[in-house]
């Protein structure tokens, strides 16, 4: 058939087995029969192979199938095209006629585990994120009744995030890593979330009258910088290797403040009110989270962690849960 993708032919087996450390005759076994070989697909092959026992201390029959995938490489090729009855086994019993022990024939012990993370090693990784605020987003939307509480002198905002400003955040960062040790690394790393925060204007001046309120969203992009320290522990054997991590930073683009000054008396009616507004500021950011690695290729990762940063000031912590490729090298 084109690409051989069937093959019949004839398979034997000897063994000669002997237990070690004690005496007595060596088991002598010698099967043979055929052999069919179909392979599917170009990297898939299932082999079936019925041995039949030819001397005193053979079995009576031995049957081998064995499905394959070849993931590539010669390596690969060349084991697939082993005898069946040789592959996919390192422990094999042959029965002795007229003994009732079983004695063990071992083969070499399989190749040691890929090596997926390496010492020396540089990680690019690039993520996307979504942010979430550790403060109840419920700020007072009656702009009367700030006034009011203001010319009390207990200003009644509601509870919100005092930096990043809304509940949530969409956005995305990378960062660059040495893993000077497979275990440790040091790195930079970046992001930025499209923010959104609420505010007010309010303007009283009862001599003219005037009395004015207005709701104000501001949409702006919060971004950090920090310096990292990761803790990784690869797996053995498996493609995955969860990691911890914890940075130091400043972040910028946030914490925009509005706030209301009131003279006279405490009436939101007969009071003199007006809104001085404050800009963005830069503020030292601490962060710190866990996750998990696995890599697709040698050379290519999924990561997925969850995160938490601490803003200098009140109500400003944040959650953040992002998702990325890790590039190694």
């Amino acid at each position: 058939l084109p690409n051989e993708r069937l093959k019949i032919g004839i398979e034997m087996l000897y063994k000669n087995v002997t237990t070690k450390d004690t005496r007595g005759d060596a088991v002598n076994s010698f099967v043979i029969g055929p052999t069919v070989a179909w392979k599917p697909t170009a990297s898939t092959r299932l082999d079936i192979s019925p041995l039949f026992g030819c001397t005193h201390d053979s079995p009576v029959a031995d049957v081998f199938v064995a499905f394959s995938w070849l993931f590539g490489g010669e390596r690969g090729e060349a084991e697939a095209e082993a005898p069946v009855s040789s592959r996919f086994r390192y422990l094999n019993k042959v029965s002795h006629s007229g003994k009732d022990a079983d004695k063990e024939m071992k083969q070499v012990a399989p190749p040691p585990c890929s090596d997926w993370y390496r010492d020396n090693e540089w990680n690019v990784n690039l993520w996307g994120t979504y942010a979430f605020t550790n403060t109840e987003y419920n700020p007072n939307l009656w702009l009367v009744d700030v006034v009011q509480s203001t010319s009390e002198g207990h200003p009644v905002l509601g509870t919100y995030d005092r930096y990043i400003g809304g509940d949530h955040a969409w956005g995305g960062g990378g960062d660059i890593k040495y893993f000077f040790h497979r275990y440790f690394g040091v790195g930079i790393e970046g992001f930025a979330l499209e923010a959104s925060k609420n505010g007010f204007n309010i303007f009283e001046d009862p001599t003219i009258p005037i009395f004015t309120t207005e709701k104000t969203n501001h949409d702006r992009t919060v971004g950090a910088v920090l310096g990292t320290l990761t803790l990784r522990y690869p797996i053995a054997c498996t493609r995955l290797a969860p990691y911890a991590w914890a940075g130091v930073g400043a972040i910028f683009g946030g914490g925009e403040r509005d706030v209301l000054h009131t003279q006279g008396p405490p009436d939101a009616f007969a009071v003199h009110a007006q809104t001085d507004h404050f800009g963005s500021e830069t503020k030292v950011l601490g962060q710190f989270g866990a996750g998990l690695e696995f890599r697709i290729a040698r050379h290519i990762g999924w990561t997925n962690d969850l995160s938490f940063g601490v803003i200098d000031g009140p109500k400003n912590n944040f959650g953040m849960i992002r998702s990325g490729l890790n590039f190694a090298f």
